[in-house]
């Protein structure tokens, strides 16, 4: 029944020169040969031999490192059954070292699974994203600094700590469970942004991590099912076992594997979002005299300002508490918050001006009743921010002109008392959308993971000071004309187009965005890739939809631009300008092609080449001006 089930075994008898196939080449590389399938053989490096149980045993040392090809051996999902054996000698109490893992760094959760020695324990994990999403049990049985012990393990893919079985010299071992909530998928998986190399399954070093520096392994067994008591019992009696290569082949799935398939593939299919946990006990917290870290002044406990609101004794200090804090009707400054910013949002300045502080810094609102009537309002609507937003943009208020008159002008230039309808520069999120928006490109998809849309190459790279580099890979199709506020955000590189047009670094909190006008600002816009197809795709639109004259699709790009029809002088200057570059175009055709081939997405020209390259320009020309960047 083994001889059906093993895929993989090592002796450490001796290491050998085998020829193998990597990276397109075959290479002649140090290794242990693997019997049942040799061509998968385990590379190894600085392997110290001493005698084993049958013959010799892999002694590990600072540098030891022997393992298979990565995912070819050993490669199993949570729902797959599997198991293993080995000898192990352990000749001092080791805090925590691995024995053998087939998983990721720590920095990625341990995902994969592997047998670790905690105190001379056996613990043997399948994680996620270690500890919250695994499975691990502990011996309670210590294993002694002397003798060699057989230890097998068995795994039957139920994804629960009662379907693992350790086993100690042909006995089960009575084990403790550690962490029992193991919920997605297991397989550690290639990526670029990984930063650590899978090694595979693996004996000896392990990235960050102490080894098992010292101990010996012998007689590695691995197996493509469960193994049971009397199995483990004869593998132990029996340490010298020379198996027949034997060639795997797909397992039948039965029933109840394939309901554990199905439901991996719905828990897998979960996105999931990182949730900040209570520490078991709360943490001793002190004031810092001077501000100094190590410079301990009295004990303080959780709390809030009485002035604004006293701390209800229901509420419990923690979290959770202070959110019933925040959203108690009695506090009188949550709505009030909440519907400024969105205030600010619409009008370009708050009712009370300073969003960034209301505190005694701060401005008095201008409308104080009006405030608290939006704030309760926002309250008694369950929070509910879309209908608030809706009720601001259907009021008489929002709907006016912003057109400003000389009296106005005189009265209230800053609009303080809303007589008109605000002016002000959009954010760099709402410039990039409404771009893609005119040209037709902006997807509508809602939700999902972040996307990363053009960006000079290199950026990443060339600012990391780590000797890693987190690759940036441009996305492709409907991804590159996502919504801006679904765009990857790097602190240490944040989207050089967001950062131009004020979009804050996100290294430091910011309630309140700066603005600026810069001539920066105007070249990003004439030269940042998304505005160049954005461009080109709305003179597209000018040539179908505009009309078979040049100044009717002149006309018609204005208004898609500015969302007014220009006026004669205006008109004059469109077509001055189309006409110089169509003639520079002409003479050089080389340029007109250059620029219609930026950007990925599929583009139709429906007109000559010189033609749609001067809309083109006079598109970028218009993208640059005030009228395109303000809200009015």
């Amino acid at each position: 029944s083994l001889q059906s089930k093993v895929v993989a075994m090592l002796s450490f008898d001796k290491v050998e020169e085998l020829s193998t196939w990597t990276d397109k080449k075959t290479e002649t590389i140090k290794a242990i040969r693997n019997p049942v399938q040799p061509d998968l053989s385990a590379r190894a490096t600085a392997p110290g031999l001493a005698k084993g149980v049958a013959g010799n045993a892999l002694k590990v040392g600072e540098d030891t490192r022997v393992w298979f090809p990565p995912y070819k051996v050993g490669y199993y999902e949570r729902y797959e059954p599997f198991a293993f054996s080995l000898w192990v000698k352990a000749p001092k109490n080791y805090d925590e070292v691995a024995i053998l893992h087939h998983s990721d760094t720590r920095r990625y959760g341990f995902q994969g699974y592997d047998l670790v020695l905690k105190n001379n324990r056996l613990n043997f994990r399948i994680s996620h994203a270690f500890p919250h999403d695994a499975i691990s049990v502990l011996s309670k049985e210590k294993i002694d600094s002397v003798n060699w012990h057989h230890v097998a393990v068995s795994y039957d893919g139920s994804s629960r700590a009662q379907g693992i079985q350790v086993y100690l010299d042909g006995k089960k071992l009575d084990t403790e469970t550690e962490f029992d909530a193991l919920k997605k998928n297991s397989k550690p998986f290639p990526s670029v942004h990984k930063i650590h190399y899978f090694s595979g399954l693996t004996f000896g070093a392990r990235d960050l991590e102490r080894n098992f520096k010292e101990g010996e392994i012998d007689e590695f067994y691995l197996f493509d099912n469960t193994i049971d008591a009397g199995e483990a019992a004869w593998l132990s009696g029996h340490p010298d076992i020379a198996f027949a290569a034997r060639r795997p082949v797909l397992r039948n799935t039965d029933s109840l594997q394939a309901a554990r398939m199905a439901k991996a593939q719905i828990y897998d299919s979960v996105q999931e979002a990182m949730v900040m946990g209570d520490l078991p006990a709360p943490r001793t917290t002190h004031v810092l005299l001077r501000g100094v870290y190590d410079s301990y002044g009295d004990v303080v406990q959780p709390g809030t300002p009485a002035s604004i609101l006293p701390y209800d004794k229901r509420f419990a200090k923690n979290r959770l508490g202070l959110t019933q804090w925040l959203f108690d009707p009695a506090n009188p400054l949550t709505g009030r918050i909440a519907i400024n910013r969105i205030w600010e949002m619409y009008f370009g300045r708050g009712l009370v001006k300073t969003t960034d502080d209301f505190g005694n810094q701060g401005e008095m609102p201008s409308h104080p009743e009006l405030m608290d009537y939006l704030a309760i309002r926002l309250r008694e609507e369950a929070w509910d921010t879309k209908k608030m937003q809706k009720y601001i943009l259907m009021s008489a208020t929002y709907r006016q002109s912003s057109v400003i008159s000389p009296e106005l002008l005189e009265k209230d230039p800053q609009n303080i008392l809303l007589a008109r309808s605000s002016r002000y520069k959009m954010p760099a999120e709402m410039i990039r959308d409404q771009a893609l928006a005119i040209s037709g490109l902006l997807s509508g998809k809602v939700g999902g993971k972040s996307v990363y849309p053009y960006q000079p190459s290199g950026l990443w790279e060339a600012l990391s000071d780590k000797k890693w580099r987190y690759v940036y890979e441009t996305s492709k199709g409907e991804d590159l004309f996502r919504r801006s506020i679904y765009t990857i955000i790097k602190r240490s590189a944040p989207p050089p187009f967001m950062l131009i047009f004020d979009a804050p670094d996100r290294n430091f909190c910011t309630v309140k965005r700066t603005v600026s006008s810069s001539p920066l600002q105007a070249l990003a816009l004439m030269n940042d890739p998304t505005f160049i197809e954005a461009s080109k795709f709305i003179a597209g639109r000018m040539i179908g939809e505009g009309g078979n004259t040049e100044k009717e699709r002149l006309v018609y790009g204005f208004r898609l631009v500015t969302g007014r029809a220009p006026d004669q002088k205006e008109t004059d200057l469109l077509q001055e300008m189309y006409r110089q570059e169509k003639s520079l175009y002409i003479k050089t055709p080389s340029k007109a092609t250059k620029i219609l081939s930026v950007g990925d997405a599929q583009f139709r020209n429906n007109a000559a080449v010189p033609e749609t390259a001067a809309c083109v320009d006079v598109v970028m020309a218009l993208l640059n001006t005030d009228e395109f960047i303000t809200r009015k």
